[in-house]
């Protein structure tokens, strides 16, 4: 299951390590990094931990623009989460591959509020689950700004506790028992940002489709189409307008509830508590914009409109919306890099974000 705390850890790691690829005047040596954290998300409430990241170049490669990292650390929430986590990104000489992923182990809760948009309003339980995870991304340079290649992911979703009389409790959800899925396909990236952290133009996009099923060795057979594109343009001001479509799509009769499309989180559809609504087939539409206010102060306005539906060309009958505000202080100046404190409200529902980063 994505949960915000895993996008959150990417960018702290990278405050000291991936922060460097937009600069290639840097004196280029091999680092290691280590810092405590703390964030706050609506899924984790307050969490502290310790990070480390090593940062290294291929010594082959005197041009090589973009550093290999291998990052590391573990956090504990207030809502007595456990996570240990251990993304990374290596380039070959030239950058002409690139190798990216994740791996870690999760001891988590969740909130699950059912499936689809017909729940009570006021539906919900708790649950507990253990799980390691392992994200592997192989991809090969195949124009300017442009990579394809495979990508591999793995999960063993063990669940631990569940409230009795409810809806996991029951067994009737798929993924309550023997929830092991593994999956391989295609990937592609395009990425023409000005910087990684907080862009004034470009393009990014992500895609893939990935099969699950017993040739893959997961005990649950279906596909996943996923396509992430964001969009920057700036005016005369500096001011930068931001747009991010995403979309995520499942096709079979066997998917575990929590490889369901997730609608909410601290990067798709603010407001709404991750997996506040999941089924299929999901499209999320963000729109932002960003403005300075003083020397390191910024803050944004935003908007988001989401859908979730168990057929896609139904995907459109129930839109969910949420608005909001948000303030930015610069960390790093000349790398963009942000503190984001944004609060949002969707219907009957809120949130409150503060950690580092951009949504998208």
């Amino acid at each position: 299951m994505k949960t915000t705390a895993f996008s959150i850890f990417l960018l702290l790691f990278s405050v000291d390590a991936i922060a460097q690829e937009q600069n290639i005047k840097f004196l280029k040596k091999n680092k290691f990094s280590g810092f405590p954290v703390a964030y706050y998300a609506p899924e984790t409430k307050l969490a502290v931990g310790v990070f480390g990241a090593y940062t290294f170049y291929n010594k082959n490669d005197s041009n090589q623009k973009y550093p290999s990292q291998i990052q590391m650390g573990a956090a504990y929430t207030f809502n007595r989460q456990l996570l240990i986590y251990f993304p990374f990104r290596i380039y070959t000489k030239h950058s002409n591959f690139t190798a990216y992923g994740e791996a870690g182990y999760y001891k988590y809760s969740y909130f699950f509020y059912g499936i689809g948009n017909n729940q009570v309003n006021d539906y919900k339980e708790l649950y507990k689950v253990n799980f390691p995870r392992i994200r592997i991304n192989l991809l090969k340079k195949i124009a300017t700004n442009m990579f394809m290649g495979i990508r591999y992911w793995l999960e063993d979703y063990k669940i631990k506790e569940t409230e009795p009389g409810k809806q996991l409790a029951s067994g009737t959800i798929t993924g309550t028992i023997n929830n092991f899925i593994s999956g391989v396909g295609p990937a592609f990236n395009f990425d023409s940002r000005d910087n990684i952290f907080s862009p004034s133009k470009g393009l990014f996009i992500d895609a893939g489709i990935q099969l699950y099923g017993s040739g893959t060795g997961s005990n649950y057979k279906y596909y996943r189409y996923t396509a992430d594109a964001s969009f920057f343009i700036s005016n005369k001001r500096k001011n930068v307008y931001a747009f991010n479509l995403f979309a995520d799509f499942l096709a079979g009769d066997d998917i575990p509830f929590n490889q369901l499309a997730l609608l909410g989180g601290n990067k798709k559809m603010r407001g709404y508590y991750e997996g506040r609504y999941r089924d299929k087939n999901l499209i999320a539409l963000a729109g932002e914009f960003r403005f300075k206010i003083y020397k390191r102060f910024g803050a944004v306005t935003f908007a988001n409109a989401g859908a979730v539906n168990n057929r896609l060309k139904n995907i459109f009958t129930q839109i969910r919306t949420s608005t909001g505000v948000g303030a930015r202080y610069a960390l790093n100046k000349s790398e963009k890099l942000n503190i984001r404190l944004d609060a949002a409200f969707g219907k009957n529902s809120s949130g409150l974000y503060f950690t580092i980063g951009e949504a998208f």
